[in-house]
């Protein structure tokens, strides 16, 4: 590739040998749990941010197994349940590597902490944890759970070697609700688009510095618009302040894809067309356009992983069109350079 060497390698890495109890040869005898060999699939894997290790789960059982990835050594991870309705959905380690988190199937969420592989459980969330997002300075994660328009915080309080304090709350809720919108175009300068806004939340993304989350709507909102997502101005600050603090999700607005809402306006143009003429009143008017937009639905969406000015969402819609969306702020970064 361009004039110089370029090689690639692949390395199977395969589950450590067992003896007769079904221990892992190789760990301590102060470790040796009980361990049954599987045929199941991984289901989920993180590597560190250095790259040497990497933790996988399991669709058969909720326990972790951490990897030496230059040794090619494995080291079970026993905590969150034997059975398959324990299986582990998601793991997700923090940027500075310290930590790492595991959701699963019994609506169980862990968090761990990597030079130990102590671990806390919390196993009273109203339902599986969908989605989560690490904030960069690794103190807080945030995330959402099916069926529920809540967003959560996780925040920590504590750093290893010390025993993990960390709390869950709330940080804010997004509700069903109508809004207007408009298009900007003089067509609805004097009639605002009534909307419903809102619901479960499906899936959400955190830019690289921390500052803009993006959220999007589950397909099982019908009372809503789906094909909206909803910014937030974050500040995780407000996560550590004595007595909780409300401000840790501020609302900014909304993105819509390409064409959005352009087939039910001209439904609604046609409809004013044949009616015989004359001036339609503007409360029949608003009341003809309080429904729910359709397409385009986003599919997928997340931020690139370096923007000068801020911050740069990527967002793929459901009619294969895709959107470059710009957040300009000023960063820690952008801030030093001028």
């Amino acid at each position: 590739m361009g004039g110089g060497q370029f090689s690639a390698w692949m390395t199977l890495l395969s589950y450590p040998k067992l003896a007769a109890n079904g221990v892992p040869a190789q760990l301590p005898l102060d470790k040796k749990v009980a361990f049954r060999r599987t045929s199941s699939s991984v289901s989920s894997l993180a590597f560190s941010p250095s790259g040497q290790w990497l933790v996988t789960g399991h669709q058969s059982h909720g326990h972790l197994t951490a990897w030496d990835v230059a040794l090619g050594t494995a080291t079970p991870l026993r905590r969150s349940g034997s059975s398959s309705r324990a299986a582990t959905l998601r793991v997700g380690i923090s940027p500075d590597g310290r930590h790492l988190v595991s959701v699963h199937a019994n609506g169980h969420l862990r968090l761990w902490e990597t030079e130990t592989w102590g671990s806390r459980l919390w196993s009273d969330m109203q339902g599986i944890v969908t989605q989560f997002a690490w904030a960069p300075d690794s103190r807080s994660l945030f995330f959402a759970v099916a069926r529920s328009p809540d967003i959560y915080a996780l925040a920590l309080h504590s750093a290893p070697p010390s025993a993990i304090d960390a709390e869950i709350s709330i940080v804010t809720s997004f509700e069903p609700h109508a809004t207007a919108v408009s298009s900007g175009t003089d067509d609805d300068a004097a009639v605002a688009e009534r909307i419903r806004v809102g619901g479960a939340i499906k899936s959400l993304a955190l830019d690289p510095t921390g500052q803009r989350l993006v959220v999007g709507f589950d397909d099982d909102s019908a009372s809503s618009d789906i094909s909206l997502l909803a910014v937030y101005l974050v500040n995780s600050d407000a996560l550590f302040r004595a007595g909780g603090d409300s401000s840790a999700l501020m609302p900014l607005g909304y993105i819509r894809g390409p064409d959005w809402g352009e087939q039910q306006r001209d439904q609604n143009k046609q409809s004013s067309g044949n009616g015989g003429g004359g001036t339609i009143p503007k409360n029949a008017k608003l009341a003809k356009k309080r429904v729910r937009l359709g397409p385009p639905i986003p599919s997928w969406f997340g931020f690139a992983p370096n923007f000068a000015h801020g911050a740069l969402l990527t967002v793929a819609w459901a009619n294969g069109k895709i959107s470059f969306v710009p957040m300009l702020f000023r960063t820690s970064n952008n801030a030093a350079s001028r």
